[in-house]
């Protein structure tokens, strides 16, 4: 646990020092696009993959610092090392609906240049803009989706290499039929829901949206 803790700080330290929200209290509310449904953004990602188990499909969907949504499963196999110990390997991938607001993790990407320093590489895979963090048999890669849905992949005790594999497994096309709708301030009220699938739960209920920003007066 502690191991993994450490390398989501390092993940943090790099990806903080990428990009700054660039908000204050002097700014308007925030403005965005209400999000996807959880279910749509379930589709996008497998729900088999050969040799590896299914342990983990949950959403989510309520306020970060605007609307989001989000979807996640997590894949777990059991394979031997060099030395013939048994290893446990585990994928986690999250497909995000930052519904296009400025502040969300979009910004990572702003000016996006490819290139590598320290433990973060950028490059392009496939055409779509993707950050990577390595540290040691961690790693934690970020994709930037029609500038909108952020899809990250994380390994543990996995092969780097094996990314564009998972990569290939993802449903992206269904994200191209999300119609991007109006940008908007903060609604009234919204439906926040978190959903396990694996057991069956779906809990909703309607809260009123906060905004992080207090409003500009004239």
């Amino acid at each position: 646990m502690k191991a993994n803790c450490n390398f989501l700080s390092v993940i943090s330290a790099c990806l903080l020092g990428l990009f700054t929200t660039g908000f204050s209290h002097a700014q308007k509310p925030p403005k965005g696009i209400v999000p996807a449904e959880i279910e749509v953004l379930a589709s996008v990602l497998p729900k088999q993959v050969k040799e590896w188990k299914l342990i983990a499909s949950r959403g989510w969907q309520g306020q970060d610092e605007w609307l989001e949504s989000s979807a996640t499963r997590t894949f777990e196999k059991v394979t031997l090392n060099e030395e013939a110990q048994p290893v446990t390997q585990k994928v986690k991938l999250r497909i995000r609906d930052t519904g296009k607001f400025p502040g969300s993790d979009i910004s990572v990407f702003d000016d996006f240049t490819p290139g590598k320093e320290e433990l973060t590489h950028r490059l392009y895979m496939n055409s779509t803009p993707v950050i990577v963090v390595e540290k040691g048999s961690r790693l934690y890669a970020q994709f930037l989706i029609q500038g909108r849905f952020i899809l990250s992949i994380s390994f543990f005790d996995v092969p780097k290499n094996e990314l564009g594999k998972w990569f290939e497994t993802m449903n992206l096309p269904l994200l191209s039929g999300v119609d991007d709708g109006p940008v908007v301030n903060l609604p009234k009220s919204y439906v926040s829901r978190s959903i396990d699938e694996l057991k069956g739960k779906d809990n909703a209920s309607i809260f009123e949206p906060t905004s992080h920003v207090a409003d500009e007066e004239e």
